[in-house]
């Protein structure tokens, strides 16, 4: 190749990976956005089939989000609840105040 193809193919290579590189970050802050919305949903209520319904994904995914969701707030309790010293009426409190909802 000439020195001129090839900078004019280096160059065109180049904006073809910044326009799929700006797909694929405006694809990945959908998807955020839409998980978000998921559970938001779920904390609301709404049920896995709702959610999916409106999202228009598979319930599947849903449950998939849901479970990766509690599988962090699990780990994150266990880092942060450590050692933490309650008496029986504070907890019985709680548990009322996250049995309303």
């Amino acid at each position: 190749m000439e020195k001129k193809q090839e900078d004019t193919f280096a160059i065109t290579a180049a904006k073809h990976f910044a326009t799929i590189q700006a797909l694929f970050i405006m694809i990945c802050v959908k998807i955020e956005h839409t998980i978000d919305l998921a559970l938001k949903m779920s904390m609301k209520g709404m049920s896995i089939e709702a959610i999916a319904d409106v999202l228009e994904v598979q319930s599947a995914s849903v449950k998939r989000w849901l479970a990766r969701a509690a599988d962090q707030c699990d780990k994150v309790n266990d880092n942060i609840m450590k050692d933490v010293e309650v008496s029986r009426i504070e907890m019985d409190e709680l548990w009322v105040i996250i049995q309303k909802k």
